[in-house]
């Protein structure tokens, strides 16, 4: 493991492309990470990384919905375990890979966009009727 300190956001999508696994871990009693949706879960699954996650909150939603990896409860053994299993199951891996590919696409900040534009633009011409 290394930790590169902080760098230009344009550089994350290389940086991760030199990672082997996302990890987003949390304290169970974190109220803001219960409610909040981490967007670094999405950049790392859209870098094809499997993904090591914390049972909580938005984040135990994603990893269920997106199969793109394991969660753990907030626990050095849980994490070592999950860390051993994905690298040592290589089919498991490839499948959490194309998972985490497959789930971020519906994240892409154009069609986040597209979708947003076309309800501004239904309910300003509903607003015009």
């Amino acid at each position: 493991m290394k930790f590169l300190g902080t760098f230009a956001y344009e550089a994350l999508p290389s940086i991760l492309a030199q990672a082997d696994i996302g990890i987003t871990t949390a304290l169970p009693g974190s109220t803001f990470r219960h409610y909040a949706t981490p967007l670094k879960i999405i950049e790392y699954m859209a870098a094809g990384l499997p993904v090591i996650a914390s049972r909580l909150g938005q984040t135990e939603i994603i990893m269920q919905e997106s199969k793109a990896g394991l969660l753990i409860r907030n626990s050095a053994d849980e994490f070592a375990k999950a860390a051993i299993t994905l690298f040592r199951d290589r089919t498991l891996y490839r499948l959490c890979s194309e998972a985490a590919l497959n789930y971020s696409t519906a994240f892409d900040w154009n069609l986040l966009l597209e979708d947003a534009y076309q309800v501004v633009t239904r309910t300003i011409g509903e607003t015009l009727s």
